[in-house]
């Protein structure tokens, strides 16, 4: 789980929260510095209540599906990549909102680049707008500042492209930056790097 409770990981918290099923500022574990006691985390909690808020409708069919069909809204990836070596035999703390959304939440204190294992499927970078389709799993070192966790959406899921709008028109991602994101990110983001990919 995350690994304290201070400031940079109160965010980080919001930042895993806002793509579940439940968004709440604690962990439910004793008393704990709340956002309303610091600006910048009350600034990342306002960022990420515009996320969950804008995630409503992808979660509200999540939610039917998993009373009709018992599938659990958000899901360990190894439900759908059962012979997936990584997920399998390595473990992880990466998960998937529904069949579309896979989140790698950054677990540590201090972390401004993330490795992440990402599964086959087209996928696309939330933040920079990249997009990537990858045959087989493969590794990438993933910028993830507080703010920008690691987030892959599929890109082929019409929820995913409303999504992307609807943060866009609420200022989430900002669309002027994207480009200067782009080219802050590790070369060329899907060329090999020692065995290694850049995102």
């Amino acid at each position: 789980g995350i690994s304290s409770r201070s400031r940079d990981m109160i965010c980080r918290w919001l930042e895993m929260m806002a793509f579940t099923s439940l968004f709440r500022t604690h962990d439910g574990e004793g008393v704990v510095k709340t956002a309303y006691e610091d600006g910048f985390v009350l600034d990342q909690l306002t960022r990420w209540s515009k996320v969950y808020k804008a995630l409503a409708s992808y979660r509200q069919n999540l939610l039917s599906e998993a009373s009709f069909q018992g599938w659990p809204v958000v899901r360990h990836p190894v439900l759908h990549y059962p012979t997936d070596k990584h997920f399998l035999e390595e473990g992880t703390s990466a998960f998937m909102l529904g069949t579309s959304m896979y989140v790698a939440p950054v677990m540590e204190p201090g972390v401004t680049t993330a490795r992440v294992y990402l599964p086959p499927g087209s996928w696309g970078h939330m933040w920079t707008g990249l997009t990537r389709t990858v045959k087989t799993g493969d590794y990438f070192d993933v910028p993830a500042p507080i703010g920008e966790p690691p987030v892959f959406y599929s890109i082929h899921c019409p929820h995913m492209n409303n999504l992307v709008w609807v943060l866009q028109e609420e200022g989430v991602i900002v669309t002027k930056n994207r480009e200067k994101k782009k080219s802050k990110m590790l070369s060329n983001p899907f060329q090999k790097k020692d065995k290694l990919r850049a995102f």
